[in-house]
């Protein structure tokens, strides 16, 4: 029985390591691809939602300073959302404001985008999306006037075909990371 000499027993850990090494970083890659395809759909899915509140209510929800909805339900005996959409029903830009004045920042990955005057309604999107590395600082950003409303994420890799160098040059903060792909809709 013959043994491989010390050349060849180097020559094929070599060549071992060198094949770990590039499917090791195919693995990554391909990880990371994957966080970017779940970015693309969750700004997708959430856009469609937020565009379903605005055909329900005539403006889009409203933003806090830090890039987050501005719109998940108070647990206050004091505030009738029902009495607020019925009073305001002409008026949008009241609506908006008392909206804006009378509601919580929703939490990403655990709220849901409801009608707040009637909970039991449908919610336009049973879950509002996090980031998949939300954990390691990277969120979404969402700002809103009531009659236009922008969506951005982050995407880790450049070569995803709507990575946006435009919206780089805006050098808006989305968590750890600067966003470069979203939605805007005026």
């Amino acid at each position: 029985m013959h043994f491989f000499n010390r050349k060849e027993t180097t020559f094929i850990v070599a060549v071992l390591v060198f094949i770990f090494l590039i499917s090791y970083v195919s693995y990554l890659a391909s990880l990371r691809r994957t966080r970017d395809i779940e970015r693309n759909y969750d700004i997708s899915n959430l856009s469609a939602a937020i565009v379903k509140f605005k055909a329900d209510f005539g403006f889009y929800p409203p933003s806090a300073d830090n890039g987050e909805i501005l719109a998940c339900h108070i647990e206050d005996e004091n505030i009738d959302y029902g009495k607020a959409k019925r009073l305001f029903i002409k008026d949008k830009v009241a609506h908006f404001n008392f909206l804006k004045e009378n509601s919580r920042v929703c939490d990403w990955g655990i709220d849901s985008l409801n009608d707040l005057a009637d909970l039991n309604y449908p919610a336009y999107i049973t879950l509002i999306p996090k980031d998949s590395k939300h954990d390691k600082g990277r969120r979404y950003f969402y700002k809103s006037d009531g009659e236009s409303f922008e969506l951005y994420a982050s995407y880790e890799g450049k070569s995803v075909e709507s990575f946006n160098d435009e919206i780089v040059s805006k050098n808006i903060a989305c968590g750890s990371a600067v966003c470069n792909f979203g939605k805007v809709f005026e």
